[in-house]
């Protein structure tokens, strides 16, 4: 009799299912609270715009984010490094001109997540504390070089268009696809301590992996900066929570490994972006204090955890997987 293990059938059918049908959940959401942010707003262009831009940003972090988790990865600089582009126009555009100076400050975003990378996969360390250290190195030399101050930039026509911001998410759609279907191929597991991921080391993958991650965060820097018209070394604060928040919310399997889940959480992610920012801007359009409009998403961000654990919950539970032979 063989004694060869006897590979499982289907079962990765059962989560498969379930992310999409939390798929189907965010959809729903999404139009409801862009609906509720639209009835609540005069018809204003200029209005809907910004809600874009805003969408724009979040949801090229959050495809980043999902795609990171999939493979045990986290970036908690991201909100520095976007910062940090903003503090480096204001800076370099006196001297150089915009354009030169938006050049720089994107360059850097790339070399800042390509060192994260190399120092990832040099130490292996988890990728939380090496990106933690490069959110704090970073804002720490913001206040340094702006002394805390606002760093404002005169000439902001070219920084001021949206494409900017569809720039950075179709940079950041297109790529997560791309290296999602390259991992999944290559079955790397990014957490063993061997040269994995087919013909290419642990380090090769942590440094684009990273690397690309600072590159988005660069490019959500411009549209930021644009949109504010300065920069400050507190921009971007927070976005590492909310990119967490958004790539969690998309269902995607954390630690597994790039599979087909990864995909239906990267669409997932795209819409749970719009569905946070219709909700968010439906709440401000409230005319709620700014605290209890904290205690409102808080609350929602709760809510749907417990409904994304119940629908995963049940729909492994009512569809079974095929049994193995």
């Amino acid at each position: 009799m063989s004694n060869l293990p006897v590979p499982e059938r289907s079962a990765s059918r059962v989560p498969l299912l379930a992310s999409g049908v939390w798929l189907i959940v965010v959809i729903v959401t999404a139009l409801v609270a862009v609906g509720t942010a639209l009835a609540s707003a005069q018809f204003n262009p200029r209005v809907i715009e910004n809600w874009t831009v805003i969408w724009l940003m979040y949801a090229a972090l959050a495809l980043v984010g999902t795609l990171l988790l999939s493979v045990g990865g986290i970036d908690f600089s991201i909100g520095a490094i976007v910062g940090w582009v903003g503090v480096t126009i204001g800076l370099l555009a006196p001297e150089t001109g915009v354009v030169t100076a938006v050049a720089v400050a994107v360059l850097g975003a790339l070399v800042i997540g390509l060192v994260n990378g190399v120092l990832i996969g040099l130490t292996r360390l988890h990728p939380a504390l090496i990106t933690l250290g490069t959110l704090t190195l970073l804002r720490g030399l913001m206040f340094v070089l702006t002394d805390g101050a606002t760093v404002r930039i005169e000439d902001m026509d070219s920084l001021g268009s949206p494409l900017w911001g569809w720039g950075g998410l179709l940079l950041a759609l297109a790529g997560t696809i791309v290296m999602t279907l390259v991992l999944m191929r290559s079955r790397p597991v990014l957490r063993q301590e061997g040269a994995v991921g087919g013909p290419f080391p642990r380090i090769v993958w942590m440094t684009v992996l990273f690397g690309f991650s600072g590159l988005v965060a660069g490019l959500v820097g411009v549209t930021m900066t644009g949109r504010l018209g300065v920069g400050m070394a507190v921009n971007g604060t927070g976005l590492e929570a909310l990119v967490l928040t958004l790539a969690l919310l998309s269902g995607v399997p954390v630690d597994k490994g790039a599979n087909g889940q990864t995909l239906v959480s990267l669409a997932a992610a795209l819409i749970a972006a719009l569905a946070y920012v219709g909700i968010e801007s439906a709440l401000r359009l409230s005319e709620l204090p700014q605290a209890s409009i904290e205690v409102a998403k808080g609350a929602l961000i709760l809510t749907a955890a417990v409904i994304s654990f119940a629908f995963h919950w049940i729909v492994e539970r009512v569809v079974k997987p095929a049994p193995a032979r």
